[in-house]
């Protein structure tokens, strides 16, 4: 549900990207999530998903209002489930996890393994990597078949050193879509930096 929503915006934002007065580079993404089109934003801004725009970053307990290109307290009420999820998903490529996952947390339908997903993500970059697992799990007890839940569980794993446990997600991740797809090639990256500190060639 979710994941289809974003790839949408995406391929409307893109659209919308070729005609706008920024172009360039595409800002950095969390690791698995569908890449933001290639838009540059002023220092200070950074692109938002749900208003498939740059937008500034807001205080905790504001949103960016897309029509009025303010900051507004409490925004976040006024939005939908799909709403709240594109908003969550900006404030994480943002590096704001602790505003998303209050985001996230606002969302009505959370038994989905996509906001599972993002609220393992961003419980774990906010150090609580046993935490995060948590919710990769129950993520992936809803979706067996989430690749990027898997991604992030062998992310979980590397940080706790357990690189056994790791593989066997990117094994799992081969079987669903295979060796060339994102979320394969960023967990092998991870694995291959972990056990040889080599970084990879490729940024994701």
């Amino acid at each position: 549900m979710y994941r289809n929503l974003i790839m949408r915006t995406v391929l409307v934002a893109m659209a919308l990207a070729t005609m706008s007065a920024f172009a360039g580079i595409s800002p950095a993404v969390a690791f698995g999530s569908s890449p933001a089109p290639a838009v540059t934003c002023p220092d200070g801004w950074s692109y938002n998903r749900r208003c498939k725009a740059c937008a500034r970053a807001c205080s905790p307990g504001w949103s960016w209002n897309c029509r009025t290109k303010k900051c507004v307290k409490g925004l976040s009420l006024n939005l939908s489930d799909d709403e709240l999820y594109l908003e969550a998903v900006s404030l994480i490529e943002g590096g704001q996890y602790t505003a998303a996952l209050k985001t996230l947390w606002s969302i009505g339908e959370r038994d989905n393994a996509d906001v599972l997903t993002y609220i393992g993500y961003s419980t774990r970059k906010l150090g609580n990597v046993d935490g995060g697992i948590v919710y990769y799990k129950q993520a992936l007890a809803l979706d067996p078949d989430h690749t990027r839940a898997r991604g992030y569980l062998g992310e979980g794993y590397l940080q706790k050193g357990d690189v056994t446990a790791a593989k066997e997600q990117l094994s799992q991740i081969a079987k669903r879509c295979g060796t060339d797809c994102r979320d394969y090639a960023m967990l092998e990256d991870a694995i291959v930096y972990h056990v040889t500190g080599v970084k990879p060639a490729k940024t994701w």
